[in-house]
């Protein structure tokens, strides 16, 4: 007789090695901010590129819901590997509860990732090292928010939040209205 509860655990090891393996789990969004002043990316705008943050941001919370799909998926292993015979009540229990943990995974990447994409935002302007270069990730991020469908509103809220978080606005009172034009 097969395995019901394993077969259900393998589900969640598929679903979360198949996640955890386009990126590394477990970088900040700081770490991510240092090694992105390290290298910043030809062909973009001042050497910024929103469109690799977010794809490094999607990596990382896919990462993440993969380590904890994985996690449960083992742990759906060992339970099941307690008992050689399951009733049929039991193997249904199992893969609804891989189901359940599948869809949750799936469903808290849109969110998990929107919310990382803002502190990776608020970690480089932390460390931007001049009003000028604060302004020019913002501008490189308004360009891919534009791209995506976002609006200058929502990453507004994000410069808002840094605000917020230093008690000054990142560069509105050190550049001149034309330094803030971004055609210029």
């Amino acid at each position: 007789m097969a395995d019901h509860v394993a077969i259900a655990g393998l589900a969640c090891d598929i679903t979360g090695a198949v996640l955890l393996a386009r990126a590394l789990a477990f970088e900040s969004p700081a770490e991510y901010a240092q090694s992105w002043a390290r290298r910043r990316t030809v062909g973009s705008m001042g050497g910024f590129n929103a469109a690799a943050d977010f794809a490094h941001v999607r990596d990382a919370v896919e990462a993440r819901v993969g380590a904890l799909l994985l996690l449960a998926g083992f742990l759906g292993q060992a339970i099941g590997d307690t008992r050689s015979n399951w009733s049929h009540l039991t193997a249904g229990l199992a893969y609804l509860a891989a189901a359940v943990a599948i869809t949750s995974g799936l469903l808290v990447l849109r969110p998990w990732r929107r919310r990382r994409e803002r502190e990776v935002f608020l970690a480089q302007l932390a460390i931007s090292n001049s009003p000028k270069a604060a302004y020019g990730l913002y501008s490189e991020y308004l360009a891919g928010f534009t791209q995506r469908g976002q609006t200058k509103v929502d990453l507004d809220k994000w410069v808002a939040e840094a605000q917020r978080r230093t008690g000054r606005h990142p560069w509105q009172a050190d550049l001149t209205l034309a330094e803030q034009d971004p055609l210029d």
